[in-house]
């Protein structure tokens, strides 16, 4: 009895990841356009629209979402294979996810206070507001996390994650950068980062990336490396590098080098290769 079980459980296992292998496989052959359609889909937290927590990863690695700050308990967000397959098509579908930034198509997720409760959503958020944070492509300058007027925008009740703001953030993805549509801010708080709201933000990004090629955003992500230091390198700029450009990944020399071992030394540690 015991075996038929672990038989039992065995076979589950395989057809489940069979059926995620198949899911991939569907996703991987679809037009780019269908795939932004499809976020419309979207019904649970991911990386970068989280109203209880702050996770960094970077999607098409299937990297873990690491826990930078926020609620203890709720688990990590996951990541939804049309989100995944978009950002692995990398710098060839900006200009798409760039003209559908202000997309007010609804998706199927809903942050902050909805007027009904259910176990899912028994939080409640003290205050709520659109914010304009931005994070710049020029890393010479500060990054922008809070404009003067941001606490003159508060909101009551939920809101409907729409297309245009998990385009931000595939987009935040792709360029190695922080565009976070929703987040959790101590205490109790929710910050609203939304180009639908907020359509400033849609200026920024087209201004530091309409134009960008992949040549442009290679360069951007050499620049990320050698901005920081061996002891504190940028791990989300080697991890795009490895992924859209493994030729200079490979090829990279000196203390760039020196970022790439500790680099792999931290992927071999958990387990990853």
């Amino acid at each position: 009895m015991f075996r038929a079980s672990r038989l039992f459980l065995l076979l589950c296992l395989v057809l489940s990841s069979a059926a995620l292998s198949a899911q991939s496989a569907e996703e991987f052959h679809r037009k780019t356009e269908d795939l932004i359609d499809s976020l419309t889909t979207l019904d649970s937290r991911t990386v970068g629209i989280d109203s209880f927590g702050m996770y960094s990863s970077f999607m098409a690695d299937d990297t873990p979402a690491e826990f930078e700050g926020g609620l203890l308990g709720p688990p990590p967000p996951s990541t939804p294979p049309m989100m995944r397959e978009l950002v692995r098509r990398g710098p060839a579908v900006l200009p798409e996810l760039m003209a559908h930034l202000s997309d007010q198509h609804p998706t199927k997720l809903q942050v902050g206070n909805p007027p009904t409760t259910t176990p899912s959503n028994s939080f409640s958020f003290m205050w709520m507001v659109y914010g304009d944070e931005y994070d710049r492509r020029d890393r010479s300058k500060p990054r922008v996390r809070r404009s003067d007027s941001f606490l003159e925008r508060p909101f009551k009740g939920g809101y409907t994650v729409k297309v245009g703001d998990v385009c931000f953030a595939l987009i935040g993805q792709i360029v190695n950068r922080s565009l976070t549509p929703v987040r959790y801010q101590p205490t109790a708080g929710l910050i609203v980062n939304s180009p639908i709201e907020t359509p400033k933000l849609i200026d920024e990004v087209k201004k530091d990336w309409g134009a960008a090629t992949s040549a442009d955003l290679q360069a951007s992500l050499l620049a990320d490396l050698r901005s920081s230091t061996v002891a504190a390198f940028d791990a989300g700029a080697l991890a795009r590098l490895r992924f859209y450009y493994p030729d200079v990944y490979t090829g990279l020399q000196g203390s760039d080098l020196k970022k790439k071992t500790l680099f792999e030394r931290k992927l071999s540690r958990a387990g990853r290769k």
